[in-house]
């Protein structure tokens, strides 16, 4: 037959749990995926006022991928901007309205020289077939382009659409089969390192001051913070991680 402390001590770890649980409940909170920080990376990259970026990143099985997508209007390419988009586990892409044979063009352009070069010397490929992306006084130019690590672009495939949606530009359609990770943490109280001593007094001397006439809920309300105050003071808490391997919907699941 267990001993008035260790009937004490369950009733009060169960009351721990039940306060907790009201708590998250009302604020409306439940167990959630977060997104990792940057950890240094910093996705709001200053650029020229003639360059427009965008970036997020997705923690994956090979590591943090970053995706870029950037817009140049027609301007000179600064190499030392660019370089800042091409980083390991990048992918790239957007209007950079550059010209070259390599990715589809009919001439060679400055734009398209100082790209092909960034892309030589960062281990990158262009994913891109050839093909025309954007539609340019009738005739087909390939001026949207796609960049990814040398590692990645046997994962990827590329494809561009004959349907323009409203817009000179041809939607174009990008997969890189690399699953990504959802991290998920869970936040317990570590009850077996509680002080239970000072728990229990602490709980009985503030339920004293607790006006017992006041309106129910009221009651309630600052007895589940008195459980909690305890709680946050002299049981630790710990947390544990895990994290999800997931593979995004595509085309291909749907012929399964």
């Amino acid at each position: 037959m267990p001993s008035s402390r260790e009937r004490v001590r369950s009733t009060a770890e169960e009351g721990v749990k039940v306060a907790d649980e009201l708590r998250r409940f009302e604020n409306g909170s439940a167990d959630s995926y977060t997104v990792s920080e940057s950890n240094g990376v910093d996705l709001d990259r200053d650029c020229s006022k003639s360059t427009e970026a965008v970036g997020v990143q997705c923690e994956t099985s090979m590591g943090r991928v970053m995706i870029f997508n950037i817009y140049n209007p027609g301007v000179d390419i600064d190499p030392a901007e660019y370089r800042e988009f091409f980083l390991p586990n990048s992918i790239i892409c957007g209007d950079f309205n550059a010209h070259k044979p390599l990715w589809g063009g009919t001439k060679l352009d400055r734009r398209g020289q100082i790209l092909g070069d960034l892309v030589m010397e960062s281990d990158k490929m262009v994913l891109n077939d050839g093909r025309g992306t954007c539609i340019v006084r009738g005739n087909l130019s390939a001026l949207d382009l796609t960049i990814v690590d040398s590692k990645l672009a046997s994962l990827a495939t590329w494809d561009v659409k004959d349907y323009d949606l409203g817009s000179d530009h041809l939607p174009v359609i990008t997969s890189v089969k690399v699953p990504f990770e959802v991290k998920s943490s869970t936040t317990f109280w570590n009850f077996s390192k509680a002080n239970w001593f000072n728990f229990c007094t602490f709980l009985d001397l503030s339920i004293q001051n607790i006006d017992m006439s006041s309106l129910v809920e009221s009651v309630y309300s600052r007895i589940v913070n008195i459980i909690l105050e305890g709680a946050e003071t002299f049981i630790p808490q710990s947390t544990t991680e895990r994290t999800k391997h997931q593979t995004p919907w595509n085309m291909e699941c749907e012929k399964d």
